[in-house]
């Protein structure tokens, strides 16, 4: 009994480690498609007019909400566009 549990945990830990890696690869294929596409350039001059007024941090934290983006692409975008 043991031993069937052991193994169904270690599958049940292979298939999450496996989604994992699968999200993280849509991400990037997300982040890069944002980058590329007209809704990216639309969400570049709303991040410009949104520093007109806001701080980056807030801005950032923007980002991070209403796009779904991670810290880390949500700085870039942000380094990107007031960098443009």
């Amino acid at each position: 009994m043991q031993a069937i549990s052991l193994v169904i945990m270690v599958v049940l830990i292979l298939y999450v480690f496996l989604l994992l890696q699968k999200t993280k690869k849509l991400e990037q294929q997300n982040w890069k498609l944002l980058q590329e596409s007209t809704a990216g350039l639309e969400l570049q001059e709303a991040v410009r007019h949104r520093l007109s007024y806001s701080t980056e941090i807030e801005t950032i934290k923007f980002l991070r909400l209403e796009v779904g983006m991670n810290l880390l692409q949500a700085k870039q975008f942000v380094e990107k566009v007031k960098n443009a």
